[in-house]
C-alpha cells in the first residue's frame, strides 16, 4: 500500500535518474511472484498483479521526474493502493482450506474488491480507510480457520514468507519519513522483501515448492504476460 506523498525536496538531475534506476531495480523483485501467480492458474491475482505492477511503475516514474502519463501520481497512487490491498486480502484468503475451492474464492476476493474500492473512494490516503478492508478480510479468514481447521502448511516457506515480510513492514513503517528517506531508499527496499515474502507466502499449502529458477524457466518456456 503507497501513501501520498508529502515530499517537497527537489531533487537534482542525477538524483531523478537514481530514482527511476531504484524503480526499476526493485520492480524486477516483483515479477517472480507475479509468474508464480500464471504457473499456479490463480488468473484473478496474475491480472489484478500485472495491473498493480504496472500502475506503481508509473506512480514512481511520474513522482521522480514530476510529469504526468496519462493522469498524475497521485492517481496512480491511489490505484496502486486498490491494487496491492486487493493482492494482500487476496493472499489471505489463500490462507484457508477452500483455497483451491474457485466459486468461494472467486466471490470472496469480488467482495474484498468491491469494499477495498469503496473504502479508497471514501478516502484513498487514510490509513483507516486501508486497514479496515484487510481486518475484515482477517475476521473472515479466523472465522474459517476455526470452523474448518487449519491446512498443513509448508512450514520452510511459512517461515521464511513471514520473515521477510516482517522486515518488509518495517522498512514500510520507516518510508513514511520523507525527510529521512527522500530517495526512498526505505521504500524501494520494502518492495524487494515484500516480493520475496509473497513468493514464499502464495506456496505454503504446496507440498512441492518451486524455486525462481523453475518460474524463470516457466516464463520463458510459455513466453508469458498475458
Amino acid at each position: 500500500m503507497e501513501n501520498e506523498s508529502e515530499n517537497k525536496y527537489i531533487y537534482t538531475q542525477s538524483e531523478k535518474i537514481m530514482m527511476i534506476l531504484f524503480t526499476c531495480i526493485t520492480h524486477i523483485f516483483l515479477l517472480p511472484v507475479l509468474f508464480l501467480m500464471k504457473y499456479q492458474k490463480r488468473n484473478y491475482v496474475y491480472y489484478l498483479s500485472i495491473f498493480t505492477f504496472v500502475c506503481s511503475f508509473l506512480y514512481h516514474i511520474c513522482e521522480s521526474l514530476n510529469v504526468i502519463i496519462f493522469v498524475s501520481f497521485i492517481k496512480w497512487n491511489e490505484l496502486v493502493n486498490i491494487g496491492s490491498i486487493s493482492c494482500l486480502n487476496s493472499l489471505l484468503i489463500s490462507l484457508t482450506k477452500f483455497c483451491f475451492d474457485k466459486k468461494e474464492q472467486k466471490m470472496m476476493n469480488y467482495f474484498a474488491l468491491f469494499m477495498i474500492l469503496v473504502y479508497q473512494k471514501r478516502g484513498p490516503f487514510n490509513l483507516i480507510n486501508a486497514i479496515v478492508p484487510i481486518c475484515i478480510i482477517i475476521l473472515f479468514v479466523v472465522y474459517k480457520l476455526v470452523k474448518y481447521g487449519i491446512p498443513k502448511y509448508n512450514k520452510e516457506n511459512l517461515i521464511k514468507g513471514e520473515i521477510f515480510f516482517i522486515f518488509g513492514m518495517i522498512l514500510f513503517y520507516f518510508s513514511f519519513n520523507y525527510n529521512n528517506d527522500y530517495m526512498r531508499i526505505y521504500h524501494f527496499l520494502c518492495y524487494i522483501f515484500c516480493g520475496i515474502s509473497f513468493f514464499y507466502l502464495w506456496q505454503i499449502q504446496m507440498d512441492n515448492s518451486v524455486s525462481i529458477k523453475d518460474i524463470y524457466n516457466f516464463s520463458i518456456g510459455k513466453k508469458i504476460i498475458f
